[in-house]
């Protein structure tokens, strides 16, 4: 007969029961993930990554010629960051992804995995294979499919996630009438929709501050009032 399996309570050396069975559930997932990651985070080290760095590396890759916009790279992490665009200079800063602006829409900064970039990613590719065998492989598939559904239920009763900037259109918006301006998040003006495959894409200019942002357009002036008493 197996042994029963430790309890969280006894775990954590909790000396009371937990307030609410729902409690209960959150801290065995944070937990769970805080033990699973674990392996992971060594293993992102030894690279030189954290494991948002490497997600957004992987988010990249499947990013293609195109490549992916700041608020697009935001969507799809895993673990939401407070600031994408820190996370994309430490990835730039260490080669391993470019800034790139689309020669249709010079507002638009698209971020671009590098050679070296999908270098790294290709050398983790079975290392953290193996690591997924080594921390779930002793669960069987009814199980792990189980926990799959268990954790997507959860995940969805917390409501639906907000819309994607990939699910609208595809193609992008023309430049703005003069007035209009396009505002994204920090370092980037962002697109309504998505460019075209066959797009030229030329390096993003940093400015002053080291940012790759766009210069703003300049007011124009305010029409002079006429000599007093004119009409």
């Amino acid at each position: 007969m197996a042994a029963a399996l430790p309890t969280l309570r006894r775990e954590l050396n909790k000396k009371s029961d937990f307030d609410t069975l729902e409690q209960e559930a959150y801290l065995g997932i944070l937990r769970t993930a805080s033990v699973l990651s674990a392996p992971f985070e060594r293993l992102f080290r030894q690279h030189g990554l954290t494991d948002s760095m490497y997600n957004a590396l992987r988010i990249l890759r499947g990013g293609g010629e195109r490549g992916k916009m700041c608020g697009e790279i935001a969507d799809e992490l895993v673990s939401r960051v407070p600031d994408v665009t820190r996370l994309v200079d430490r990835l730039e800063k260490a080669g391993l992804a470019q800034r790139v602006r689309s020669a249709y829409d010079r507002r638009a900064v698209f971020v671009k995995i590098t050679a070296r970039g999908l270098d790294v990613v290709a050398r983790l590719d079975a290392p953290l294979s193996l690591t997924h065998s080594q921390t779930l492989g002793h669960l069987n598939r009814l199980e792990l499919t189980s926990l799959c559904g268990l954790l997507a239920a959860a995940r969805a009763g917390c409501g639906l996630p907000p819309m994607r900037a990939s699910d609208v259109a595809t193609q992008p918006t023309p430049v703005a009438k003069r007035g209009g301006r396009g505002k994204g998040v920090e370092g980037e003006t962002r697109l309504i929709g998505k460019a075209g495959a066959g797009d030229t894409w030329v390096p993003a200019r940093a400015d002053k501050t080291g940012k790759n942002a766009v210069a703003a357009r300049k007011p124009r002036a305010k029409k002079g009032k006429g000599r007093k008493g004119s009409r």
